[in-house]
């Protein structure tokens, strides 16, 4: 197959997924994937779009085995999807301490994210906060107020996926009976959502209903 013939096998596995022929569509993956991989190894996000919705394919027709083997072979280089996917796959599987090294290994990740935005906030905020103080007129000074909200923004977004990470991480350690850690997972979870929705909030105040429930129980 060359790259012409897999480009247009990818547009028919695509059609074939938006009308449900999920194993047709499988199948037309696949092939996509082979050639891809054979002719341009380089074009990554093209290989790891293909490979996830190969693997939805596969979800969906209940071959849970073979996405598994699917994103374990592709696990390099990092793409935060196939590793969240993986995790959820040992999870499935009760192979928890693989579960427990893919979603701390998210957690790694996502912590470095939210930093590195934290810090890249700080700096535009001082660069801000200098040119009003040397009297720069804000006319000029609106691209970089501009840039900060975007950051700020995608700082935040990218925030929420460590909530998420906490609880699986807890159902993780719950299935392996090491109570104390699913503990420290769901306080972190509870923390996160008193910061980001208000500790008022009655989402966070059903978290700590709950986990005094659990306390007592």
């Amino acid at each position: 197959m060359n790259l012409a013939t897999a480009a247009g096998t990818e547009a028919e596995a695509d059609a074939l997924l938006r009308a449900g022929r999920l194993r047709d569509a499988a199948a037309a993956y696949r092939q996509v994937l082979v050639a891809l991989e054979r002719d341009c190894p380089h074009e990554i996000d093209r290989l790891a779009g293909v490979r996830h919705r190969l693997a939805w394919s596969l979800l969906r027709t209940g071959r849970s085995a073979e996405a598994l083997a699917l994103y374990e072979r592709y696990r390099t280089p990092f793409d935060h999807h196939t590793w969240r996917m993986l995790g959820d796959l040992y999870a499935e599987a009760g192979r928890l301490a693989e579960a427990e090294h893919c979603y701390q290994t998210l957690l790694a990740w996502v912590t470095e994210q939210v930093i590195a935005q934290y810090a890249s906030m700080i700096v535009l905020a001082r660069v801000i906060h200098g040119g009003l103080t040397g009297g720069t007129r804000l006319v000029v000074l609106a691209p970089l107020r501009e840039r900060l909200h975007r950051r700020g923004a995608l700082w935040r977004r990218r925030s929420l996926g460590l909530p998420m990470l906490w609880s699986l991480l807890a159902t993780v350690y719950e299935r392996r009976g090491e109570h104390a850690r699913a503990v420290a997972c769901r306080e972190s979870f509870r923390r996160y959502w008193a910061w980001y929705a208000g500790a008022d909030h009655p989402s966070v105040l059903a978290l700590g209903a709950n986990d005094g429930g659990a306390s007592h129980a």
